[in-house]
């Protein structure tokens, strides 16, 4: 009977730590003001970043559409000119870490240097793996990072677009769970 309940016990603890929803992780330079931001605008598609960016566009769109959703729920405008306040940049992991590397050099995030950067999940490096969505916005005059989040999507090959689309929306809206309010 002791190892019977042993078993269920620990079948338990394995299932509920499987369920446990992860967090989702940011870094920000703390002498931004983030209160005074109004507008935003993304990336252009034809940039540099989707050159090596290899993600299709629906995948784009469906980014896209939850990262301004999320965006409006901040309270900032989209501006589709060169006088927003910040531009917002992503990119899917997809284990080719030279080209992360180019897109941290294109956003100006040093991942090494990151240390400088207020964590608000209190690690000293953001977890960088396969799947994960990273999602940066750029200070328009620094042309530089100034917030950064990742999560990992777990998006599987067999999902349809919806599941896809719902995957995405709760990892934006878990990302921006960690934008600085103040």
């Amino acid at each position: 009977m002791p190892l019977r309940l042993f078993s269920l016990l620990f079948f338990t603890l394995i299932l509920s730590a499987c369920s446990v929803s992860q967090v989702a992780k940011a870094k920000y330079q703390k002498n931004f003001a983030f209160s005074q931001l109004k507008t935003y605008r993304l990336m252009e598609r034809d940039s540099k970043f989707s050159e090596f960016q290899n993600i299709n566009h629906i995948l784009r769109n469906n980014i896209e559409l939850a990262l301004e959703q999320q965006l409006d729920k901040q309270g900032l405008s989209y501006l589709a000119e060169e006088t927003t306040d910040v531009i917002v940049s992503y990119y899917v992991i997809d284990g080719n870490f030279k080209q992360l590397t180019r897109y941290d050099k294109g956003v100006n995030f040093c991942r090494f240097c990151d240390s400088f950067y207020y964590s608000t999940s209190g690690q000293k490096n953001l977890p960088m793996q396969r799947g994960s969505l990273v999602v940066d916005l750029i200070d328009t005059k620094t042309k530089r990072s100034v917030w950064r989040s990742v999560y990992p999507l777990k998006a599987k090959v067999k999902d349809n677009s919806m599941q896809v689309k719902e995957k995405l929306d709760s990892a934006v809206s878990m990302m921006f769970d960690q934008f600085p309010k103040t």
